[in-house]
């Protein structure tokens, strides 16, 4: 009877041995526990992957888009097709570089350019697209694709999930990289440094002449070495400042195309400052902040200074080569420095020959590529070889 006893709960029902049901849910607990760690582990190491890819194609495209940015561009057709190949090869190197989980990850170079190639290399449309219509010579961007994939470098393994049946993962990663054209004025801010603008102005029928094949061949600059030497490169050249035009000496009687960018006094010591190290913040203040063309007439008014002083070949001497910006004007009135330049858009050059002292005063330029953080534009046709840097679009 005590037994009974022992054995009856309150109430006189019978206790429940629960010993066996606690070992049967601790089982399925660690069966879990062990699915949830083999997840966690999986997943960060698809996580890891998935970063090391697109670290692969956002530097490939970089690299890439720069490539395009090369004075070889400004030679003709032919030369923008050798520079869409080589940024193909960059992007495939640049890539290679960037293991992913260890390995090097190839790409298609898409010589054909489809769209849905590895490297894509079209103009930039925004929205995170790039479009394939017009001429290729106005293509301003390059999307790179990194894969691992059954078809392309194969999938990522992994390590756990095998257990459930899965034993890979497919992966990819792109990236856009472009840089804007259409230039139409310059901002200064902390950022940026000074703007590349040189406060000459250059007769934009005149440049258009020299687009047409006219002018000179007579000088070779040097990229590599940054330097200038006597001798054809396939860029011509044209003189900034004629010595005589329309039968009249400068563009206009006592100007010979030198413009005022800030105040409207500028001495040679601005214009020599200008010259050597760009407009600054301080001199776009007098232009309300920035030197831009108005987006409804496309045109800018900008005074004119007194004329050349040849102490302007100091400062010219020191930029010799380098890339710089200025403006094209359509048309002047008046003279002197009551001249008013109407400007309608912005080239970059570099100047190769300059002479200030004789009758025959002059400056030799030709077209240059210049990029410049200070630009600003909406991608229009307001410029010719004028671009801001390099960016990603996210």
């Amino acid at each position: 009877m005590a037994l009974c006893i022992d054995r009856l709960g309150r109430g006189g029902r019978p206790r429940q041995d629960r010993s066996g049901n606690v070992i049967v849910l601790a089982s399925l607990l660690i069966v879990f526990l062990l699915g949830l760690l083999a997840f966690a582990c999986d997943l960060g190491y698809l996580l890891m992957a998935r970063t090391e890819l697109q670290r692969a194609a956002d530097s490939a495209a970089m690299a890439s888009a720069w490539t395009l940015l090369d004075e070889n561009r400004l030679k003709g057709k032919e030369y923008v097709q050798q520079l869409q190949s080589a940024a193909r090869e960059t992007a495939a190197e640049y890539v290679s570089l960037n293991k992913v989980v260890g390995n090097s990850p190839l790409l298609d170079l898409n010589r054909e350019n489809e769209l849905e190639g590895d490297v894509v290399i079209g103009r930039y449309v925004g929205g995170g697209e790039i479009s394939l219509e017009g001429d290729a010579s106005q293509y301003n961007a390059v999307r790179v694709r990194v894969q691992r994939s059954l078809h392309r470098n194969g999938e990522i393994g992994l390590f756990f999930a095998r257990i459930f049946g899965r034993n890979s993962a497919s992966l990819k990663a792109e990236a856009i990289a472009t840089y804007q054209d259409g230039i139409t004025g310059f901002r200064v801010t902390g950022h940026t440094g000074n703007a590349k603008l040189l406060p000459f102005a250059l007769d934009v029928q005149e440049w258009r002449n020299l687009l047409n094949g006219q002018g000179f061949d007579d000088w070779t600059y040097d990229s590599k070495t940054h330097s200038l030497f006597r001798g054809p490169d396939g860029i011509h050249e044209t003189k900034l400042f004629p010595s005589r035009q329309n039968g009249r000496s400068g563009i206009t009687p006592g100007n010979f195309g030198t413009i005022d960018i800030g105040s409207t006094d500028n001495s040679s010591s601005t214009l020599m400052r200008q010259i050597r190290e760009g407009v600054s913040q301080q001199d776009l203040d007098y232009h309300g902040g920035e030197l831009a063309l108005d987006p409804r007439t496309g045109t800018l008014p900008l005074d004119g200074d007194t004329g050349v002083d040849a102490n302007l070949e100091l400062a010219l001497r020191d930029v010799l080569g380098q890339p710089r910006t200025i403006p094209l004007y359509s048309k002047v009135t008046g003279s002197g420095d009551t001249a008013i330049f109407t400007i309608v858009g912005f080239v970059g050059i570099r100047i190769l020959d300059f002479d200030l002292h004789s009758a025959n005063s002059f400056v030799m330029i030709q077209p240059a590529l210049v990029v410049d953080a200070t630009a600003i534009g909406n991608g229009g046709s307001s410029s010719y070889a004028v671009y801001q840097p390099v960016i990603l679009k996210l």
